[in-house]
């Protein structure tokens, strides 16, 4: 995976043994570098949170889609089909018709 070194920070911290051992096992066989495995595993922990916090929100705004009416008022409508009431698309000139093939 390429990289721009613009955007980047370097981050310098410290693995136990059994760590370094893992990363180096996995990214290896992954065939990318080290760097780029620990900015990956970030990256999807990083969009699991998002995830979770997502799905918090949602599951607290449930019940209030419950109890609140209002919020709801337009479900009926959910399924129903629209027409523009002037005929189809098809029927209307585009303003860059000019009237000839």
């Amino acid at each position: 995976m390429l990289t721009n070194t613009k955007n980047n920070t370097r981050v310098q911290f410290l693995l136990n043994k059994t760590q370094k051992e893992f990363l180096d096992n996995v990214s290896s066989s992954k065939g990318i570098s080290a760097s780029a495995l620990i900015r990956d595993i970030v990256d999807q922990y990083r969009l699991k949170q998002r995830d979770i916090r997502l799905e918090a929100a949602a599951t607290e705004l449930y019940s209030e889609y419950k109890i609140n009416n209002e919020l709801i008022s337009f479900t009926s409508l959910d399924g129903e089909d629209f027409y523009e009431a002037r005929g189809s698309l098809g029927d209307k000139p585009r303003s860059n018709d000019r009237g000839g093939n």
